[in-house]
């Protein structure tokens, strides 16, 4: 399930979110309210919190891969990034949370926890076509990070759907051994304009960009 508040704030809802919560519940706790419901419940939200802030806390090379933690990582660099949704993706080995953002048509961004994928949604077309377009796609991002020195590394060339066709191996930068988030924000940046170099490659390329 995607999660992003921009179109309940566009119908004029309101949010009343966990910390929202969370502050009534510290309030009752201080006013002196004994219950063991109340308790058990307070408790239980407190421990969600700290799960999803342990990003904050953690020095980078720690993050494991508990999912509280990026959902954690993903709510903050919504805050820095237009249209940006997390998601859970299921697979044979757990699954893992994303964050998407930055469409153009079939092409956009995703964090799949410290990977950094340059993706490309490819609809029901026969493999000929769809092999193209992943060629074309890779030569584009490949020839604007050899011309940026952004260091992509070009993915298996599996055919699918949903295809990463070049990646970071991780994009998270530190202060002191903790995340920086100014630092991370503008190496996703970077990324942004990265792709948006090579999409107007892709629409008018130039002799230099031949098959690899």
């Amino acid at each position: 399930m995607s999660r992003n508040y921009d179109n309940v704030l566009a119908s004029e809802y309101g949010q009343f979110l966990r910390r929202d919560f969370l502050k009534i519940l510290d309030d009752g706790e201080i006013a002196g309210v004994q219950n063991h419901i109340f308790t058990d419940f307070h408790r239980h939200l407190q421990l969600i919190e700290m799960a999803v802030q342990r990003y904050r806390v953690l020095a980078i090379p720690d993050w494991d891969d508990a999912h509280n933690l990026w959902k954690g990582f993903y709510t903050l660099l919504q805050e820095h990034l237009t249209n940006a949704n997390w998601n859970y993706v299921s697979n044979k080995r757990g699954g893992f949370v994303s964050l998407s953002w930055h469409w153009s048509g079939d092409k956009y961004l995703q964090l799949e926890h410290r990977k950094l994928c340059f993706k490309l949604h490819v609809p029901d077309i026969d493999a000929a076509s769809r092999m193209k377009k992943r060629a074309d796609w890779h030569n584009a991002l490949m020839a604007e990070s050899r011309a940026t020195g952004f260091g992509l590394i070009p993915s298996a060339n599996r055919l699918a759907k949903w295809m990463t066709v070049a990646y970071l191996k991780d994009y998270r930068l530190p202060i002191d051994g903790l995340l920086d988030i100014d630092k991370t924000v503008e190496k996703l940046r970077q990324a942004e304009s990265l792709m948006d170099a090579a999409v107007r490659r892709l629409a008018s390329p130039t002799p230099n960009d031949a098959p690899l």
